[in-house]
């Protein structure tokens, strides 16, 4: 049975990310993905600027498109700003795609993939993990977790539940060139579509990802698919009578507990590090496998250095940008009377900044308790 240094489970942008750094730096790594690739995967497909310049290669062969503008609406009333860049604000794939491509340079690097390996169990040694699959048992020193929201290797490790899941429900929606043309360019968002979240709308090149995200405590007992029917009904968009819908949630909460134990290393989803403003969750889950693969490297594979340099690298960056993120986030989804009167006062400041920070020439960090001051809530 093959040893690996690392096994990396999970093939998004975290885990391949991750697999590809240890593999550069002369590293084993087993890629695990239980499913064949290409798999479909439910997302808006967004890959913000910021997480676009954490990759030293193109991207273009899978964007579907690029939108330079970022708009921000409040759905009820029709209030609208706009921000626009030269550079794309937001570029369009379908993750099916863009994770392929993620982990084509993870193998080239020198990965190994196994495909339609499903992780079912684990035991826990001092100097090594061995996985228990659905293709026979797989030895690694070190596992990073790289496995989504619901992650299977958090439970197995001995963490608990994530605690903010926010519900999303999106589709894939087939329109005429005509309608295509009224969203194109642009990276749509309207606010109050559930009441306290939002609804996006982005143009793919031949069609447009549509889908809605609920940020408030009651958001979960929403009925989302109605929701959804009344945002389409508002941008006056036909739904297809066979038309699929994909709910998925997303974690906006990082885990308490730490995120390296048993030799497992949480990173992206699994951690819990998406964007709590926006629910964007690709350019941490990058950067995070990017850490996570340098803890390891760095710390010379030894499970305490590793462990406590992956600790320190969160907490000195990426912990304290998310922190930020959410007393926007408490403050702007805590009620609509409030967003509302946010969004007439400080409408446009606050689209240009969301912009600023998804094109990364800015951050929360900056901007959080500055605004904050302004409103004299600090």
């Amino acid at each position: 049975m093959t040893v690996y240094d690392v096994a990396v489970v999970g093939t998004g942008p975290a885990g391949a990310t991750a697999a590809r750094e240890l593999a550069l730096q002369g590293i084993s790594v087993a890629l695990i993905e239980k499913d064949r690739l290409p798999r479909h995967k439910v997302c808006g497909g967004g890959i913000t600027w910021r997480a676009r310049t954490l990759l030293d290669f193109e991207i273009e062969p899978v964007v579907r498109s690029e939108c330079h503008t970022a708009l921000m609406s409040l759905a009820k009333s029709g209030a609208t700003f706009k921000s626009t860049h030269e550079r794309p604000i937001v570029s369009m794939v379908m993750r099916a795609d863009f994770d392929r491509l993620l982990v084509e340079k993870a193998t080239c690097a020198g990965a190994e993939l196994i495909e339609g390996c499903r992780v079912d169990g684990a035991e826990f040694h001092d100097d090594e993990v061995l996985l228990q699959t659905s293709l026979g048992p797989v030895r690694a020193g070190f596992v990073i977790a790289a496995d989504g929201a619901t992650s299977t290797m958090a439970r197995l490790a001995g963490w608990e539940r994530l605690e903010q899941l926010i519900p999303a429900l999106e589709l894939e929606l087939p329109v005429a060139t005509s309608e295509y043309k009224r969203f194109e360019d642009c990276a749509r968002f309207d606010f109050d579509m559930p009441a306290n979240g939002y609804g996006w709308v982005f143009p793919k090149g031949d069609h447009l990802g549509v889908g809605i995200g609920g940020f408030g405590p009651g958001e979960r007992k929403t009925d989302l698919k109605k929701e959804l029917r009344s945002y389409l009904d508002k941008l006056k968009l036909s739904l297809p009578q066979d038309q699929q819908m994909h709910g998925y949630v997303i974690p906006l909460m990082p885990r308490k507990s730490g995120f390296v134990r048993r030799r497992v290393f949480l990173v992206g989803d699994a951690a819990g590090l998406a964007d709590p403003m926006s629910a964007e969750g690709i350019w941490a889950a990058i950067l995070s496998g990017r850490m996570a693969a340098e803890a390891l490297v760095k710390g010379g594979l030894d499970s305490a250095m590793s462990s406590e340099h992956y600790e320190r690298s969160l907490a000195g960056t990426l912990l304290p940008e998310l922190e930020a993120g959410r007393k926007l986030a408490r403050l702007f989804y805590s009620s609509q009377t409030l967003r509302k009167w946010l969004l007439k006062h400080y409408g446009q400041r606050m689209t240009e900044k969301v912009a600023d920070i998804f094109m990364g020439s800015a951050s929360y960090s900056d901007y959080a308790d500055a605004f904050m001051r302004k409103l004299k809530l600090k």
